[in-house]
């Protein structure tokens, strides 16, 4: 077989140790580069070629983000917020952290701003502003800069309307939604209107051009029932506490009304302190009341006292006391006299203690139990009655919100409860003490009988008429100067509560801040775009670059082979042979460099000459390659021979326009030996083995030994040897 082969050419170059592309490099090639694995670290390097292969999807994703929070930011209505600082004086517990330690901690400021959340201080801002009327479209103009006129009462109900401009100063009202008569009239600028539950006068266009305001064509506004409205405002304000070491508490509010968010807060804080004032005036009026019927009557008592000595005096005729008897007189006079008047007393006191006790009304019946004058200069029990009214007051706020038994209610009725008790104690002592005097001083008396007997009955008498006058009078001193200071108190201004700073008009809105936003949205606008860079770049396994295909396969690219023209694609199959046809173009010197990058790869150590070209699926240019780059090498002076492997898809025959059978299909199944199968091409020096009939068992021939062979017995007759094989 060998004399029929071609004759081996010295000298004329060869290929020395082709390993096979795809299966990486054979003896002296680089080591193969490992890839990264996946959870190795992004260096710079990898960023910037991210950047570099997506700067579209990060620059369409900065922009789209940054432009649509442009267009919220510009387009957005305003929302605006006024605060107002409320000063609120704390009150020591008093008596009240004496007996109840675990009240020391309460803080009167604390309290006093949930006060300012309730119903009731919210009911009077409500009403004042006729919140309860709501300015709905065009939502960027004040309240206040259209209407000249508004007031709702407390009989509103959920109704919309809508006010459309007919010409200048004349509108037309109609009622949307409503479930009684529908309402539809006209009306003009300056005229008032009336509504469900309340009036309201729009403003006449001339004075809305002084006001930098123009007509809108349509206004749509609603009333909401009463209730709805302080729920609404009850959830929508702010009460908290900006320091914790200073008694003050800031009262906030928003809203899309930069003029009504100012009058709401400070009216609230009115409201609060005008209620607060309101409730201590009433406290100070109640104590007046109390204080001038207890100065009734003991004048009353005082000028019958003074009638009654008088009329003893002149009667009996008393002057003074004998000089030697005057002495034991006064003793005796002053202890029957001090035991008749705790005898008074104690049954007075006694009589006072079990009608409080049968009362229903225990709160204000205790009060007058400690308004008895032994009590009034008490300074412990005036502090615990203090604590018992504020506690009392505390549970008639909270009744119309919460049941009896929701666990505050039932936490202040066990406070006023102990209240109640502790003064019941304090009173039970003062009658055991009182008790235990009368005792004494009977003792004391019956030691003295003998003595008494030798006074005249209408000389003590006197004594005792005169010191029952004197102390009527004492105690008719003390109650008016308590009088007088109660009517003070009622009179004065409650100082401990203000507003130590009002709400003014806000100069910048609260939301949205524009400038802040676009910093933000660019910032986020650039980390999305690189999320999304990324995210593409997990998820796209397409090879676009060299670096795509030397990070994949570990190797590096030895050329990069352009697109063959389509002419010569679609033309017949030896267009394709751009090596040979096309020997300047760009394709032709791409090939060339392919074969001498192969040469320049330090391939000779193993004797190996053969080089396999494959592709990973048909029609990607496999055969197209190892044509050409055949060409290059039979161009060089190498004696090539060119293997088409592709049993199933041969097309080399007609590529070179040679007959395509007897091939290495007929070679392999032992029909035809090797020299009849080497066909000579049109180009000098490269000889082509063709498939040859397509075989049933393509894959079998290629693996047997007979391949191994061939390829043995053509290293000695040829420089360079190219397999054709399938794809992968």
């Amino acid at each position: 077989m060998s004399e029929h082969l071609p004759d081996r050419r010295r000298g004329q170059g060869s290929l020395q140790s082709y390993g096979e592309v795809g299966t990486g490099y054979g003896g002296g090639l680089p080591p193969r580069r490992r890839s990264p694995a996946p959870d190795d670290e992004i260096g710079l390097g990898d960023i910037f070629r991210l950047v570099r292969r997506q700067w579209w999807v990060i620059l369409l994703t900065f922009v789209a983000v940054v432009a649509g929070t442009a267009v919220y930011s510009w387009t957005t209505t305003p929302v605006w917020e006024a605060s107002a600082l409320v000063r609120v004086e704390e009150q020591g517990a008093g008596a009240a952290t004496m007996f109840f330690p675990e009240m020391a901690g309460a803080s009167d400021l604390e309290t006093e701003m949930l006060v300012a959340e309730t119903r009731p201080v919210l009911e009077v801002v409500v009403r004042n502003l006729s919140l309860h009327f709501e300015l709905r479209e065009p939502a960027r103009v004040p309240r206040s800069f259209l209407f000249s006129h508004v007031d709702f009462g407390r009989s509103t109900r959920e109704v919309d309307y809508e006010i459309l401009r007919l010409g200048p100063d004349r509108y037309r009202i109609r009622s949307q939604g409503e479930a009684i008569a529908p309402l539809e009239l006209g009306f003009e600028a300056g005229d008032t209107v009336m509504v469900i539950g309340g009036t309201f006068a729009l403003f006449p266009e001339a004075e809305l051009r002084e006001l930098g305001e123009e007509a809108p064509e349509r206004i749509r506004v609603g009333t909401l029932e009463f209730n709805h409205a302080v729920s609404k405002l009850q959830e929508d304000l702010s009460v908290s506490r900006p320091d914790r070491m200073a008694s003050v508490f800031r009262i906030a509010y928003e809203s899309t009304d930069r003029w009504l968010v100012r009058d709401l807060v400070n009216e609230v804080a009115q409201a609060f302190i005008d209620q607060r004032r309101g409730e201590q005036k009433a406290e100070a009026r109640s104590t007046v009341e109390q204080l001038d019927e207890l100065v009734g009557q003991i004048e009353t008592q005082l000028e019958a006292a003074e009638i009654v000595l008088q009329d003893f005096r002149e009667e009996q005729q008393v002057v003074a006391l004998g000089a030697e008897a005057e002495e034991q007189v006064r003793r005796l006079a002053d202890m029957r006299t001090v035991q008749t008047e705790l005898e008074a007393e104690r049954d007075g006191l006694s009589a006072l203690l079990d009608d409080v006790r049968s009362s229903t009304d225990g709160t204000s019946d205790y009060v007058r139990m400690v308004a008895w004058p032994t009590f009034l200069e008490n300074q412990m029990i005036q502090s615990l009655v203090e604590s018992l009214n504020e506690a009392t007051r505390r549970r008639a706020e909270l009744r119309p919100r919460w049941t009896e038994n929701h666990p505050d209610m039932l936490e202040l009725e066990g406070e006023i409860a102990r209240y109640q008790a502790l003064l019941e104690d304090i009173v039970t002592g003062y009658l055991r003490s009182l008790d235990d005097q009368i005792a004494t001083y009977r003792a004391q008396l019956a030691r003295f009988g003998s003595d008494l007997e030798e006074i005249p009955a209408r000389e003590l008498q006197f004594d005792r008429l005169e010191r029952e006058a004197r102390m009527y009078a004492d105690l008719y001193s003390v109650l008016q100067q308590r009088l007088k200071e109660a009517e003070v108190t009622a009179a004065v201004e409650d100082g401990s509560v203000r507003v130590a700073e009002r709400a003014v008009l806000a100069r910048e809105p609260v939301r949205p801040r524009k400038i802040l936003n676009l910093a933000l949205a660019s910032v986020l606008g650039l980390m999305l775009g690189l999320g999304l860079a990324f995210l593409r770049q997990a998820v796209d396994v397409r090879l676009r670059h060299d670096d795509d295909v030397g990070e994949m396969l570990g190797a590096p690219v030895l050329t990069r082979i352009p697109r063959i023209p389509a002419a010569s694609v679609n033309g017949p199959r030896t267009g394709t042979l751009v090596a040979h046809h096309h020997g300047t173009s760009v394709p032709a010197e791409a090939y060339r460099n392919l074969r001498s990058s192969i040469f320049f790869a330090n391939l000779g150590s193993n004797g190996r000459k053969e080089l396999v070209v494959t592709s990973p699926g048909p029609r990607d240019g496999k055969s197209v390659t190892a044509s050409n780059l055949a060409i290059t090498f039979a161009q060089q002076g190498l004696k090539t021979l060119l293997v088409d492997a592709d049993l199933r898809r041969s097309t080399l025959h007609e590529t070179f326009e040679t007959a395509g059978s007897p091939g290495l299909t007929e070679y392999l199944q032992g029909v035809v030996p090797l020299d009849q199968v080497v066909v000579m091409t049109k180009i000098p020096r490269l000889f082509l083995v063709p498939a040859g009939r397509v075989p049933p068992n393509a894959s079998e021939l290629l693996g047997n030994a007979g391949m191994s062979r061939m390829l043995e017995l053509a290293r000695s007759y040829f420089d360079a040897i190219v397999v054709d094989s399938p794809p992968v």
